[in-house]
Parts: C-alpha cells; sequence; structure tokens
C-alpha cells in the first residue's frame, strides 16, 4: 500500500523509530539477546542498548 511508507504523522501508517513505544523496542532486543545477537540499531533509537551498526548500505 501507498500509505506503508509513510509516517503517521503524515496520515500514513508506518510508525518512525523514535516514535515506537519504547517496551516494543525491549521486546525486539530481547528476542535478539535470546539469539545470541546484538541489537545493531543504537544510532536510530537513543533508549537501544546494543552497539551502533551500518547507518547506510555503504556501511554494510
Amino acid at each position: 500500500g501507498w500509505l506503508a511508507d509513510k509516517s503517521v504523522k503524515e496520515g500514513g501508517w508506518q510508525i518512525e523509530y523514535e516514535d515506537e513505544v519504547r517496551e516494543n523496542h525491549e521486546h525486539f532486543e530481547a528476542d535478539l539477546a535470546a539469539h545470541g545477537a546484538p541489537c545493531r540499531m543504537k544510532a536510530f533509537i537513543p533508549w537501544c542498548t546494543g552497539e551502533v551498526g551500518p547507518t547506510s548500505e555503504r556501511d554494510t
């Protein structure tokens, strides 16, 4: 759908990282940890307890 990549702030369906409910990311990190993987989203989410990963495709 054309609204999937549009922020809810602009009438779309996408929830931006900074607008995400904090508990959602905490559950995400817990699931990653349960599988031995670190969260690499610290550059995007201030309360992320993981590490800074790639910030663009060029960094991968």
